[in-house]
């Protein structure tokens, strides 16, 4: 078979290794030397500066890129100009690194094209195969379509979490759409450990049978000679990033505690620093929290490469993997491998792979905090002989080559991948729907699907309101690729307007009434699909047409929308492409801008006039996706935006009397996304509380106001008052979801744009 693995972590990469690239590195050299050829996707920089590197006779083959790689740009037909506008909105994003998966996919249609690809597989963390897979599921992309494999190690949703970082970050949101898209998407998953595959079922709503268990290859980790001084005297070593989740904050007050009763354990500290707040690192934190009198017995040192690594280890009598939370960790393997046994947390898949006594230690089961229980357990390894240590390091060597051993991970790799090719694509070839909770439900999915695929038009509307002009927005329509069926202008005056376009006069100021009006008279005319502009708004020369091939292509789809640039700020919209989806679309509209729809979806969703000024596009995006239809949002820049809505920066909640309508509409679909919207306002909320505005009278900062009963308080409960509070939600749709959007409302109504910037990431 012929692999595909894209992983920008792959090593030698521009930052501090982990786990992820560890694996990658290992099984693409287990496979290749057992005759597979392997390619792999990774990133180009100074340490790496090759294109391609060739290896195991030439099947392990290497594909470096980077953000200015514009060949391989996969662009829908737009020009070289417009390619690099939107990898520059990317990179100005709050989630730079999609630039990755952007580019990646490009190399990867090409890959799949010319080497005949069998399988390809990318991991959840930063959704390295996000562009591939959206634009397989919007029918782009080479016609060969081999399944694509999501590997679980760690994902963002996970990892914020234990990490106590702050979801208020600007990278958050994104990266756990994209990851929620690309798991979604995916035709099957694998991961190393029972632990992570369980929680993975859970929280995703994931087939258990559709997750394959697949230990790390161990890669080259050889035994380190230890004679008998060093399981006498040897320290209690922790390696690897010094991070929240890797539980180094309750080992170190676990040692210190231990190290107050015991006169002889010295303690070292062997990886890369990461910042616990704005103001200190991790290592700064913990060497805070270690008394003078016994500061000489704990000793960091940076990362070290590999190789200086495996002979500082040799100095170690115990390893120590204290983990908050953790998946099959490689720090756990390369330890046993050297012949260290393990003391480790039983929060993660070291349970699988340390015995408790024989290989290693692990806390009796217990309720008691983190720190408590590795204390009683270092308790216990001190009190293990130097001739025991030796013993069950020995037993640890041999335990975890029979584990992770490479000619047996490789076969069952090749075993599984030849499955999952023989099964094919399945998922990754079709677009999630808008409700992602649906197929978690009892009742019966109506997803909704147009009748036929042919395209007939698109009846274009210019709504020319409080006396704005049209004349710059039918300038880009005439210079369309593809004509639009009929051309509408909605205004109080037809002056400047072409006899060749349809003129509606109307002299209010509703958007809601001007889109109805612009239906009404051209009753009886079939189109396609209804793209609705702002005078000012300005397309791209292919975008009806890209806009057309995509209904004709997807016939789920029920709203198209694009990328485009805000006028008044000069901001692209090019900083965020995950699908339009519940429970987002509650809060504000994920379609705000140009958006096509499907002449079937408008019909059943409707357009209801009473609705407040600038909510009407709110509100039909709402109602179509309310009503099983799928929406994207297309990985383009397709022209400018007027924004005389709102702009990329803002968050559009409803006003109260949209949101009303809203809860009176919706209430069954409200309540079964109350506790997901909670989260939501918690990053929210956090970010409006992390912040300060400019009095514009006072000219000093002023601190946001006071927390309140906001749905930060709910996510402080412990778990069990939250799952009750969920429960009542659910019972109380109207009720609950009339308090959140209000408390959503107020907490961030004096940081609309940073917010918005929060959720989105679209800060350019």
């Amino acid at each position: 078979m012929k692999h595909l693995i894209v992983c920008r972590e792959y090593p030698p990469a521009p930052y501090p290794p982990g786990g992820i690239g560890t694996y990658v590195a290992h099984v693409a050299r287990v496979l290749a030397e057992r005759g597979e050829t392997v390619h792999v996707i990774g990133q180009r920089w100074e340490g790496a500066d090759k294109d391609v590197e060739i290896s195991c006779d030439g099947r392990l083959i290497v594909h470096r890129i980077c953000a200015d790689d514009v060949a391989l740009y996969p662009t829908l037909g737009m020009s070289s100009q417009t390619a690099r506008a939107e990898v520059e909105g990317m990179l100005a994003s709050g989630f730079p690194a999609q630039w990755f998966s952007w580019v990646a996919a490009g190399l990867s249609e090409r890959l799949i094209e010319r080497e005949g690809i069998d399988i390809i597989e990318g991991q959840e963390w930063e959704a390295p195969l996000f562009y591939l897979l959206l634009r397989r599921a919007l029918g782009l992309g080479p016609e060969r379509k081999p399944p694509c494999v999501v590997h679980f190690h760690s994902p963002t949703e996970m990892i914020f979490h234990h990490n106590e970082w702050s979801m208020a970050r600007p990278d958050y949101l994104p990266m756990k759409r994209y990851e929620d898209f690309v798991i979604k998407s995916a035709d099957a998953y694998l991961c190393p450990s029972n632990y992570l595959a369980a929680q993975c079922t859970d929280l995703y709503g994931l087939d258990p049978a559709d997750i394959y268990i697949q230990p790390y290859p161990r890669g080259g980790t050889e035994r380190v000679p230890r004679d008998a001084d060093t399981w006498a005297n040897g320290s209690i070593c922790y390696f690897g990033r010094l991070e929240p989740r890797k539980g180094v904050v309750e080992w170190v007050d676990a040692a210190v505690a231990v190290a107050q009763q015991r006169p002889t354990p010295t303690f070292e500290f062997i990886g890369s620093d990461l910042p616990y707040t704005q103001e200190i690192s991790v290592r700064q934190f913990v060497e805070r929290r270690i008394p003078d009198a016994i500061r000489d017995r704990f000793v960091f040192h940076d990362s070290r490469p590999r190789n200086e690594l495996l002979k500082m280890l040799g100095g170690a009598c115990i390893a120590a993997i204290p983990s908050r939370w953790e998946n099959f960790p490689n720090t756990c393997i390369e330890a046993m491998g050297t012949g260290l046994p393990v003391l480790a947390s039983r929060d993660g898949g070291m349970v699988e792979m340390v015995e408790d006594g024989k290989t290693g230690w692990l806390p009796v089961p217990s309720k008691a905090p983190l720190a408590d229980q590795l204390a009683e357990a270092l308790h216990r390894a001190l009190d293990t002989s130097p001739k025991q240590l030796a013993a069950m390091g020995e037993a640890a060597a041999k335990s975890i080559r029979r584990i992770c051993d490479n000619d047996a991970i490789a076969k069952r790799h090749i075993d599984v991948r030849a499955e999952i090719v023989a099964r094919g694509a399945t998922r990754s070839r079709t677009l999630t729907g808008s409700l992602p909770w649906l197929e978690q439900t009892t009742r019966p999915v109506d997803t909704r699907k147009a009748k036929g695929t042919a395209v007939e038009g698109i009846a274009v509307a210019v709504l020319a309101l409080r006396g704005a002009s049209p004349s710059e927005t039918l300038t880009s329509l005439a210079a369309q690729t593809i004509s639009p069926a009929a051309i509408l202008v909605v205004s109080d005056s037809d002056k400047g307007i072409a006899k060749s376009h349809r003129f509606v006069e109307y002299h209010g100021t509703s958007g809601a009434v001007a889109k109805q009006r612009a239906i009404d008279s051209l009753k009886g005319v079939k189109s396609a699909g209804w793209l609705f502009l702002e005078a000012g708004d300005t397309l791209d020369r292919e975008t009806l047409r890209i806009y057309g091939e995509t209904l004709q292509r997807c016939p789920t789809v029920g709203a198209v929308h694009g990328w485009f640039r805000d006028k008044r700020t000069n901001r692209l919209g090019a900083a965020y492409a995950a699908p339009p989806s519940f429970p987002y679309q509650w809060l504000w509209n994920e379609l705000d801008g140009p958006t096509l729809y499907r002449s079937e979806a408008l019909a059943e969703a409707g357009i209801r006039t009473e609705v407040e000024d600038g909510q009407d596009g709110w509100d039909i995006a709402t109602a179509v996706m309310a009503a099983g239809w799928a929406t994207v949002r297309l990985p383009a820049l397709l022209g400018s935006s007027a924004g005389s809505g709102h702009g990329f920066g803002e968050v559009a909640l409803p006003h109260s009397r949209a949101r009303r309508m809203l809860i009176q509409r919706f209430p069954d679909l409200i309540g079964k996304d109350a506790p997901a919207l909670v989260g939501i306002l918690e990053a929210i909320s956090a970010q409006a509380k992390t912040h300060t505005h400019t009095d514009n009278h006072h000219h000093e900062p002023t601190p946001t106001r006071e927390a309140i009963a906001t749905a930060a308080s709910v996510l402080r409960r412990p778990f069990r008052q939250q799952v009750a509070i969920a429960a009542v939600a659910l019972k109380q749709p109207i009720r609950t979801t009339h308090w959140l959007l209000w408390r959503g409302k107020n907490i961030i109504k004096r940081r609309i744009f940073i917010a918005r910037d929060a959720i989105l990431g679209s800060r350019v």
